[in-house]
């Protein structure tokens, strides 16, 4: 009887965890291609994937969980979380909800950063970002 019990009592504590760690899933973005340290020609095929977030074009409007990617290219992430980030040669949006992006660079190492923002191109807070380094032959 009492090995039933200590059974049933570790079977319960193993689903709430289960069911716990699924209801605090965290926000994510990766840039799945290129990989870190990869040696690549231009122009260059930069693709992220989301989790537990909706991509979507800008056009949807603001709501939480949703939102599109925006791409720095060799510069530092926005400090100032509630401006929009910007629109130029190093930051470009994505807004109309592609997860792919083909971009010319020029011969040499090159730090890619995603940076996930809502539809208005403001970033969520905390930032929802990952980052790769590349070597373009």
């Amino acid at each position: 009887m009492r090995k039933n019990i200590i059974k049933l009592t570790v079977s319960t504590v193993f689903s709430l965890m289960c069911s716990v760690s699924t209801v605090f899933a965290e926000r994510a973005i990766s840039i799945v291609e290129p990989a870190t340290g990869s040696v690549v020609s231009s122009p260059v095929k930069i693709c992220m994937d989301a989790h537990e977030l909706k991509v979507e074009e800008a056009v949807s409007g603001v709501q939480e969980g949703h939102g599109h990617h925006h791409l720095v290219i060799d510069a530092p992430l926005p400090t100032n979380w509630k401006n929009y980030i910007p629109k130029n040669s190093s930051s470009i949006h994505m807004g109309n909800g592609v997860t792919c992006k083909s971009l010319h660079l020029k011969p040499g190492k090159h730090v890619i950063r995603a940076l996930f923002g809502y539809a208005d191109h403001t970033p969520y807070y905390p930032p929802i970002t990952d980052t790769v380094v590349i070597t373009v032959k």
